[in-house]
C-alpha cells in the first residue's frame, strides 16, 4: 500500500497498480461487510446459518465448475448443484445421510457417461467437486448444530482461514516477485 501511495506521489501509477489497489479496496469493503454478517449468522445458528452455508456451497460448486472448465474438463453443472442441495438438505436434517442419497448422487453423475454424453474424466472431476466442496462445507452445519460449543469451533475455523488468507495475500504482495507454483495459482 505504501509503495502504491509513493508511486502515485512521484508520477502516477500504472494501470496494473491501480487494479491491484482497486482489488485491495474490494477485499477490505467485502471484509467490513461480510465478516460481521458471517459472525452474526454463525452466532445465531439455525435457519440463517444453514442458508448461509448453503449459499456458500452453491457458490463454491460454481467456482469449482469454472476452474475445471478452464482446465478443459466439462463438469456437470445441474447434477453438481442438485447433489450439493441433497448434501445440504441432509446436513440440515442433523446429518443423517441415507445411503439412497449417495446412490442418487452417484446416479446423477454416472448416467451421462452411460448414455454417452460425456467422458469418465468429466464425471470423476464433477463427482469429486461435489464431495470436495459440498460434503466438506456441509460439516459446518453439523459442527454448529451438534456441539454445545459449536459456535466457538466455527469461529475458530473462520479466524484461522481469514488470518492465513490475509497473510498469504500480503506476503505475496510484498515478497512475491516470483511465483512459487504458477500451476497451482496462475493469477
Amino acid at each position: 500500500m505504501l509503495s502504491l501511495i509513493f508511486k502515485a506521489e512521484i508520477g502516477g501509477m500504472g494501470e496494473s497498480e491501480r487494479e491491484v489497489e482497486h482489488l485491495l479496496w474490494q477485499r477490505i469493503i467485502s471484509a467490513l461487510v461480510g465478516i460481521p454478517l458471517i459472525i452474526w449468522a454463525s452466532y445465531a445458528g439455525g435457519y440463517w446459518f444453514k442458508v448461509g452455508v448453503g449459499i456458500i456451497i452453491l457458490f463454491g460448486l460454481y467456482e469449482y465448475g469454472n476452474m475445471m472448465r478452464k482446465r478443459g474438463y466439462g463438469t456437470f453443472l445441474y447434477s453438481g448443484y442438485l447433489s450439493g442441495i441433497l448434501i445440504i438438505g441432509s446436513a440440515w436434517t442433523r446429518g443423517f445421510i441415507p445411503d439412497g442419497i449417495y446412490f442418487l448422487i452417484f446416479l446423477l453423475h454416472v448416467l451421462p457417461v452411460v448414455c454417452g454424453r460425456t467422458s469418465i474424466e468429466n464425471m470423476i472431476f464433477s463427482f469429486a467437486g461435489v464431495f470436495l466442496v459440498a460434503w466438506t462445507l456441509s460439516h459446518l452445519i453439523l459442527i454448529r448444530e451438534e456441539f454445545p460449543q459449536g459456535f466457538n469451533y466455527i469461529l475458530l475455523c473462520f479466524i484461522i482461514t481469514w488470518t492465513t488468507d490475509t497473510g498469504a495475500y500480503f506476503s505475496g504482495r510484498f515478497f512475491g516477485r516470483h511465483k512459487l507454483s504458477p500451476i497451482i495459482s496462475p493469477n
